[in-house]
């Protein structure tokens, strides 16, 4: 077993990992199991267009999924507990055994078709799943541990499952521009963190959007964390788009209406990462790309 050390309680509630080594002499047995949570599935109906969140948001019954990767066989089973993929159909579990996967560039991916789920061992009737598709890339930001995953699935060939992460962090490149002047200050130092929220009486999901190390200009101090509040979402196939006119940040739990931030919108795909721009006060427009990729480094 080995123990990984998270950077946040959220980041505990989503990924915990056990790993198992033998060397026997009936052959080894090398597999790392990942449990994913605190998780929400998108699901769209493909005879009608229409996506939402079945979920009961009040249920104290775990969703997610549970991750073996056998690199032995170079294999991956996964568990799928408690899914919901109408008002009607609820509370699924699902085994999926032994599909294939690849390595490479810093990620393990997966490509399986027409699936028969199973439970226990025994064939669940009544299920196929027709395409499974995940991405897994290993990343650490100052010590700690946050992979990249991305999944999604089709049932019967009528429903569309995309897993969104209720947790996500971003790192990567933010111009900032003085409109005034049109003055142009580039730095890395900036990341987010989107965290999805899901009402637990009307199941309808909004976002918070943290903002660290968040400087506007060269000469300005840096502020370690600003927050964008319940921004709407929409989501679609591949992730989810965040538009806002108007939000008022606060900076620990105190609104600062002098950094009113407007014209917010951000676009984030789960298995490539995050873009997002927005005007700071009528005096900055901040322009952040976020790819994913692995990554590995050690926070200044």
């Amino acid at each position: 077993m080995k123990s990984i050390k998270l950077l946040t309680v959220a980041m505990l509630t989503v990924f915990a990992m056990t790993s198992c080594l033998s060397d026997d002499d009936e052959g080894g047995n090398n597999t790392t199991t990942v449990t994913y949570t605190s998780c929400l599935n998108y699901v769209i109906d493909n005879t009608t267009g229409e996506g939402g969140f079945y979920n009961n948001p009040s249920s104290t019954t775990t969703m997610g999924y549970s991750l073996t990767f056998d690199y032995d066989k170079m294999t991956l089973s996964v568990g799928i507990a408690n899914l919901s993929l109408s008002d009607d159909i609820d509370n699924l579990y699902l085994e999926l055994y032994d599909m294939p996967f690849k390595s490479e560039s810093g990620s393990l991916t997966v490509s399986a078709y027409d699936i028969v789920p199973k439970i226990g061992g025994n064939i669940v009737t009544g299920y196929t799943i027709d395409k499974f598709t995940l991405s897994y890339t290993d990343r650490s930001y100052n010590n700690v541990y946050m992979p990249i995953v991305s999944i999604s699935y089709t049932i019967n060939g009528r429903y569309n499952v995309v897993v969104m992460p209720v947790d996500s962090f971003f790192f990567g490149d933010t111009k900032v521009t003085t409109l005034a002047s049109g003055d142009e200050y580039d730095t890395t130092d900036p990341y987010y963190r989107i965290s999805l929220q899901q009402d637990k009486t009307t199941a309808d999901v909004t976002a918070n959007i943290h903002v660290y190390n968040a400087k506007f200009a060269a000469n300005m101090p840096v502020q370690s964390e600003m927050v964008f509040k319940n921004a709407a979402v929409e989501f679609n196939r591949v992730g989810f788009n965040i538009q806002a006119e108007q939000i008022v940040p606060e900076i620990k739990d105190t609104p600062y209406e002098r950094f009113m931030i407007t014209n917010l919108m951000a676009q984030c795909n789960n298995a490539k990462g995050l873009t997002i721009s927005y005007n700071v006060a009528g005096t900055w427009n901040v322009a952040s790309n976020m790819p994913y990729f692995a990554l590995s480094f050690a926070e200044n």
